[in-house]
Protein backbone atom coordinates (compact mmCIF):
# COMPACT_ATOMS: atom_id res chain seq x y z
CA UNK A 1 0.00 0.00 0.00
CA UNK A 2 2.26 2.66 -1.44
CA UNK A 3 -0.30 5.50 -0.54
CA UNK A 4 -3.17 4.10 1.34
CA UNK A 5 -5.58 4.12 -1.25
CA UNK A 6 -6.35 0.45 -1.14
CA UNK A 7 -5.91 0.52 2.57
CA UNK A 8 -8.87 3.84 2.78
CA UNK A 9 -10.81 1.45 -0.02
CA UNK A 10 -10.92 -1.62 2.52
CA UNK A 11 -11.05 0.35 5.20
CA UNK A 12 -14.45 2.25 4.22
CA UNK A 13 -16.00 -1.48 3.33
CA UNK A 14 -15.15 -2.95 6.66
CA UNK A 15 -16.52 0.12 8.89
CA UNK A 16 -13.23 1.01 9.91
CA UNK A 17 -10.90 3.91 9.47
CA UNK A 18 -7.26 3.81 9.35
CA UNK A 19 -4.96 6.77 10.30
CA UNK A 20 -2.92 7.51 7.53
CA UNK A 21 -0.61 10.19 9.95
CA UNK A 22 2.77 11.42 9.43
CA UNK A 23 3.68 12.19 5.76
CA UNK A 24 1.11 10.01 4.50
CA UNK A 25 3.11 7.07 6.12
CA UNK A 26 0.53 4.26 8.07
CA UNK A 27 0.71 4.35 11.64
CA UNK A 28 -1.26 1.31 12.59
CA UNK A 29 -3.76 3.01 14.40
CA UNK A 30 -7.11 1.82 13.86
CA UNK A 31 -10.32 3.94 14.80
CA UNK A 32 -13.75 2.51 14.17
CA UNK A 33 -16.39 4.66 11.93
CA UNK A 34 -18.31 7.49 14.34
CA UNK A 35 -16.28 6.25 17.39
CA UNK A 36 -16.28 8.69 20.19
CA UNK A 37 -13.22 10.52 20.69
CA UNK A 38 -10.84 9.44 23.21
CA UNK A 39 -9.53 12.90 23.98
CA UNK A 40 -12.07 15.70 24.52
CA UNK A 41 -11.75 18.97 25.29
CA UNK A 42 -9.26 20.55 22.67
CA UNK A 43 -11.56 21.88 19.90
CA UNK A 44 -9.61 24.82 19.45
CA UNK A 45 -7.13 22.69 18.50
CA UNK A 46 -8.89 21.34 15.50
CA UNK A 47 -7.86 17.97 15.61
CA UNK A 48 -9.09 14.67 13.53
CA UNK A 49 -10.30 11.54 14.47
CA UNK A 50 -7.03 10.19 14.62
CA UNK A 51 -5.33 12.72 16.66
CA UNK A 52 -7.70 12.39 19.44
CA UNK A 53 -7.27 8.27 19.65
CA UNK A 54 -4.97 6.83 21.61
CA UNK A 55 -2.47 4.77 21.27
CA UNK A 56 -0.08 6.55 19.24
CA UNK A 57 3.65 5.36 18.86
CA UNK A 58 6.78 7.33 19.22
CA UNK A 59 8.46 7.91 15.63
CA UNK A 60 10.37 6.69 13.56
CA UNK A 61 10.59 3.09 15.53
CA UNK A 62 7.52 2.92 16.33
CA UNK A 63 8.31 2.20 20.05
CA UNK A 64 6.66 3.12 22.90
CA UNK A 65 3.05 4.43 23.55
CA UNK A 66 3.38 8.16 23.61
CA UNK A 67 0.64 10.52 24.53
CA UNK A 68 2.47 13.79 23.33
CA UNK A 69 3.13 14.77 19.90
CA UNK A 70 3.37 16.74 16.77
CA UNK A 71 0.06 16.87 15.07
CA UNK A 72 0.72 19.74 12.04
CA UNK A 73 3.23 21.73 10.44
CA UNK A 74 3.42 25.30 8.36
CA UNK A 75 5.79 26.38 6.34
CA UNK A 76 6.90 29.78 7.41
CA UNK A 77 8.47 31.11 4.01
CA UNK A 78 9.81 34.63 5.52
CA UNK A 79 11.94 32.04 7.86
CA UNK A 80 12.64 29.28 5.04
CA UNK A 81 11.66 26.63 7.38
CA UNK A 82 8.80 24.55 9.06
CA UNK A 83 7.04 25.61 12.45
CA UNK A 84 5.23 22.18 13.96
CA UNK A 85 2.01 22.50 16.69
CA UNK A 86 2.29 19.86 19.31
CA UNK A 87 -0.36 18.89 21.97
CA UNK A 88 -0.31 16.23 25.18
CA UNK A 89 -3.40 14.49 25.32
CA UNK A 90 -3.18 13.89 28.85
CA UNK A 91 -3.05 17.05 30.00
CA UNK A 92 -4.75 19.31 27.05
CA UNK A 93 -1.64 21.50 27.22
CA UNK A 94 -0.38 22.50 23.35
CA UNK A 95 2.41 25.02 21.54
CA UNK A 96 1.22 26.02 17.92
CA UNK A 97 4.31 27.28 15.24
CA UNK A 98 7.32 26.08 17.20
CA UNK A 99 10.32 25.34 15.76
CA UNK A 100 11.18 21.39 14.98
CA UNK A 101 13.57 21.36 18.35
CA UNK A 102 11.02 23.54 20.73
CA UNK A 103 8.21 20.69 19.32
CA UNK A 104 10.15 17.59 20.24
CA UNK A 105 11.25 19.57 23.59
CA UNK A 106 7.77 19.83 24.58
CA UNK A 107 6.54 16.35 23.40
CA UNK A 108 9.57 14.71 25.44
CA UNK A 109 8.65 16.90 28.26
CA UNK A 110 4.93 15.78 28.37
CA UNK A 111 6.01 12.19 27.70
CA UNK A 112 7.58 11.78 30.41
CA UNK A 113 5.25 13.91 32.77
CA UNK A 114 1.81 12.52 31.77
CA UNK A 115 2.83 9.46 30.06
Amino acid sequence: YDDGREVESSAHRSGALIALIVFGWICGLIIAMNAAHEVGGLEALKLDAAHRATGHRSLPEFGVVVVAFIYDYIWMEERGVYYFDAFCQVCGDSVLERPGQDADIFADIHNISCG
